[in-house]
């Protein structure tokens, strides 16, 4: 089930082909190697970070030996190939809660994006490295690399909407209530920017849809503590969400916002039934994080 699709123009042989000859890369296979990436990021959608992590890291591997044997042309094309292959690992990394792995990477990420000039991808990997740390509770870092994230040029809508909500909820947790409605009143009109932009968009960039920004925009109101708005606009998400993505450990996150929300305005039967869909969640991605969501979500409906 973890099988890959297939790659389209025999990309999979010139994939094994660079495996045995790294030193004899060709634009095709940078292009085989950013279909397969393609793949993977729709199969951790599907399956869950912790079911694809193993096959990623054998690809990091692979093109992390193929950017430090390239010299000629071809490097720039490399190096922005495994600056995202390295930005989709930071990611796993944070979905899995394994902070030193999503910390390595992001960090590999940023340097790799830089050297390639990538500045969208730059904005993006800060983004990523700021939510980090406001995960692991270093809300200075969350706020400031946030703001430094908004600060690159070129950026996606998408990114720029998210990094606006991102900042809203920073200022919440800081205390600065004025600052974080003040932003997410912002994030709200960039997201609707975003969902009417027409232009071209990173391929990291693929899942901003209408679903996850009222996903976003929910979790932001719960932070707000405006916990109707925020049942109503995380599960208008969790409803607008394709089949693939309901049960991914992503997903499970939302879920479990939403099970918090539902807790405050008093709906226990509601907030019961987003716990055991957590729990369903976790247990289909093997996910310790979101196992931990769970049993903190359980203690509050027991208090």
């Amino acid at each position: 089930m973890a099988r890959p699709p297939a790659l389209p123009g025999g990309g999979a042989d010139r994939i094994a082909y660079a495996v045995q000859h790294p030193g004899r890369t060709d634009p095709a296979t940078v292009d085989a190697l950013a279909d397969l990436l393609a793949s993977q990021r729709r199969l951790d959608d599907v399956l869950g970070a912790a079911a694809v992590i193993p096959a990623v890291r054998a690809n990091l591997d692979l093109v992390t030996r193929l950017a430090g044997e390239a010299h000629d042309v071809l490097r720039g094309r490399l190096v922005d190939q495994a600056a995202q292959w390295a930005q989709f690992a930071g990611w796993l990394g944070i979905a899995v809660g394994d902070h030193d792995w999503s910390r390595h990477w992001l960090g590999q990420a940023l340097e790799w994006s830089v050297e390639g000039g990538r500045d969208a991808l730059v904005g993006t990997v800060l983004s990523f490295r700021a939510d980090l740390a406001g995960q692991s509770g270093d809300v200075g870092t969350l706020l400031g690399v946030t703001r430094a994230a908004l600060t690159r040029q070129g950026m996606s809508p998408g990114q720029i909407a998210y990094d606006h909500y991102q900042l809203s909820r920073a200022y919440a947790l800081t205390g600065d209530r004025a600052a974080a409605a003040s932003m997410a009143a912002a994030a709200d009109e960039r997201a609707l920017a975003a969902l009417e932009y027409g232009g071209e968009v990173p391929p990291w960039d693929y899942y901003r849809d209408r679903a996850f920004f009222d996903l976003e925009s929910g979790t932001t109101r719960a932070a707000l503590a405006q916990h109707e708005k925020a049942v109503e606009l995380l599960t208008t998400g969790l409803d607008g969400l394709d089949e693939d993505s309901a049960s991914a450990d992503w997903t499970g996150t939302y879920v479990g916002h939403l099970a918090g929300a539902q807790l405050m305005i008093g709906a226990r039967e509601d907030a019961a039934g987003s716990i055991e869909r957590v729990r369903s969640i976790a247990a289909r991605n093997r996910s310790a994080r979101l196992s931990a969501l769970v049993r903190t979500l359980s203690a509050s409906m027991d208090s």
